[in-house]
């Protein structure tokens, strides 16, 4: 904690997801080593809150599922890497009254895709893109819940909006 209201982090992870053999074909163990740094604050008396992260992420032997002919295929796709910011704010202006906004940005790589598929080895990793993954998300609400009344029931209302780049 940099002050009883901001605090700053890294983190450094590593993971696996194990290999296996499907429709007679092998495919390797996935691994990934990740590194995230940020801070979270509360500011103004706690009226508004900001927390922010960058993140990157390296894979290899990023495990990828498809169908192709009709028949369900796993493999290996060699080295890919993800980058990212990730910033959220909430503003409380008033009792009741709450807004937020979420942004995100997303750069994903295939470094290196070698596929069998094709017959003879092809590297394919300039020419193919990550499902569903798209480059800019958007998040946004307001949101106001009454006071209580007599019975401690109330009215809450929001409003939201959401918005996804096209996917990469």
């Amino acid at each position: 904690k940099v002050t009883p209201d901001v605090m700053v982090y890294g983190k450094v992870g590593t993971g696996y997801l194990a290999g296996g053999i499907y429709n007679a074909v092998k495919f390797n163990p996935e691994t990934l080593t990740s590194y995230e740094i940020g801070f979270k604050g509360d500011f103004f008396d706690r009226t508004l809150r900001l927390n922010v992260a960058a993140f990157l992420a390296d894979y290899k032997d990023l495990q990828l599922s498809y169908y192709q002919n009709g028949r369900l295929v796993y493999e290996n796709a060699g080295k890919a890497r993800i980058k990212g910011l990730e910033a959220e704010a909430t503003l409380v202006p008033a009792r009741g009254l709450t807004m937020n906004a979420s942004l995100g940005i997303l750069d994903f790589d295939f470094k290196r895709f070698v596929t069998l598929q094709t017959g003879a080895p092809i590297d394919l990793a300039g020419q193919v893109t990550r499902q569903n993954t798209p480059k800019t998300t958007f998040s946004t609400s307001v949101s106001y819940d009454t006071e209580p009344m007599s019975s401690g029931a109330y009215f809450s209302f929001m409003l939201q909006g959401d918005s996804r780049s096209r996917l990469i």
